[in-house]
């Protein structure tokens, strides 16, 4: 069985990815600009733009791998996304995006205009640069790093508050369009630059891989930036010292806002926290055990990871 290993990008990593950026951009449209990375990279760093990626490691002592799955994706307004369908685009969505973006003109929506737009009509998801992994669909190493693929993209976009997805055109396989036809996009023009999915067609569709992205409650524990930040790193299977080194603070900082999670969770008498009347105390739960409980319960409810504006 292959080894993989799955996590967010970051702008560090985009000159490792580039190669497959490339061969995204040979179906979707390039571009073109010779500081595409350093766009790429300082829209990582306004979180305008999320990734994850899976690699496949050479062994388990490898900290990185070659990557067999990727995906790049932002956030418009609802209104954006409506004019961009209603006046469909001359070239790839991918290209007038990051156009704009060069342009001054910001599309992409950061993370204080997500979270306004998240408590209020919605949010459209774009998808900039996406693939899964390619090989025999029956094999047990695809089928490995499809379902990873497939939990990542869960933990990654689950929880949000989507009305619209947009992805771009078809690809040039006859494969692609049957595939994307098949997922539930509809094409905008002729379909050469753009698709769009309608989310709230999956409230009549239960089982749909999209069906993450239609969370419309509200939060109610109401942690801070950091704690969100911390809670989505450990979802990730990251340990305390990757955290302290992520967030850019000391072990016990890491130990102090676990603190504050925990003591914000015991005072949300009305939230439904432990499996168990046992373990309905959380004051006589050990450290290890408050964790899993925590995490389990974040997992089951994205929504309070997200950004909210209340």
């Amino acid at each position: 069985m292959a080894i993989f290993q799955r996590r967010q990008i970051r702008p560090e990593d985009i000159e490792h990815i580039a190669p497959h950026l490339k061969i995204l951009e040979g179906h979707y449209g390039q571009v073109q600009n010779s500081e595409r990375g350093i766009l790429l990279q300082n829209l990582l760093r306004d979180k305008a733009i999320s990734g994850l990626m899976l690699e496949r490691l050479a062994s388990s002592g490898d900290r990185k791998g070659t990557p067999v799955a990727l995906g790049i994706t932002g956030f418009l307004t609802l209104d954006t996304a409506h004019a961009l369908i209603a006046t469909p685009p001359q070239k790839s969505i991918v290209e007038l995006v990051y156009q704009r973006e060069q342009n001054g003109t910001q599309l992409l929506l950061r993370p204080n205009d997500v979270a306004i737009e998240n408590s209020g009509k919605g949010l459209a998801l774009i998808f900039l640069h996406f693939y899964l992994p390619a090989g025999d669909p029956l094999s047990p190493d695809t089928q490995q790093a499809l379902e990873l693929m497939q939990s990542s993209f869960r933990l990654h976009h689950g929880g949000y508050n989507c009305q619209l997805a947009l992805h771009p055109g078809y690809s040039e396989s006859p494969e692609g369009k049957e595939s994307m036809l098949g997922m539930g996009f509809q094409p905008v023009g002729d379909g050469e630059h753009l698709l769009k999915f309608d989310l709230q067609a999956l409230d009549q569709v239960p089982f749909h891989p999209f069906t993450c992205l239609r969370q419309k409650r509200a939060p109610v524990l109401h942690f801070s930036p950091a704690e969100k930040e911390l809670l989505l790193l450990a979802l990730w299977g990251n340990d305390d010292a990757f955290i302290a080194e992520r967030q850019g603070i000391s072990p016990d900082t890491v130990r102090k806002r676990w603190r504050s999670i925990f003591q914000k969770i015991e005072e949300q008498k009305e939230v439904n926290f432990f499996p168990n009347p046992e373990a309905s105390k959380i004051e006589k739960t050990r450290g290890p055990e408050k964790r899993k409980f925590v995490l389990q319960f974040i997992d089951a409810h994205l929504e309070e990871v997200r950004p909210f504006s209340s």
